[in-house]
């Protein structure tokens, strides 16, 4: 039967790598979008709004 320190080495280890993908994906996404070449103003407010609104 495992110690207790060894089960708190592999929790602590999944967090970490939980945490690690979590960043990953967050970074992944955050340069996709802040990559693509679309107005992210005319993305926000849509395609029918109005110019004073897009100002």
């Amino acid at each position: 039967m495992p110690s207790f320190p060894t089960h708190l080495t592999r929790l602590l280890q999944g967090l970490f790598t939980l945490l690690l993908t979590l960043f990953g994906l967050l970074l992944v996404t955050f340069s996709l979008s802040a990559l693509s070449p679309v107005d992210r103003v005319l993305q926000i407010v849509g395609d029918h709004a109005s110019q004073s609104t897009y100002d």
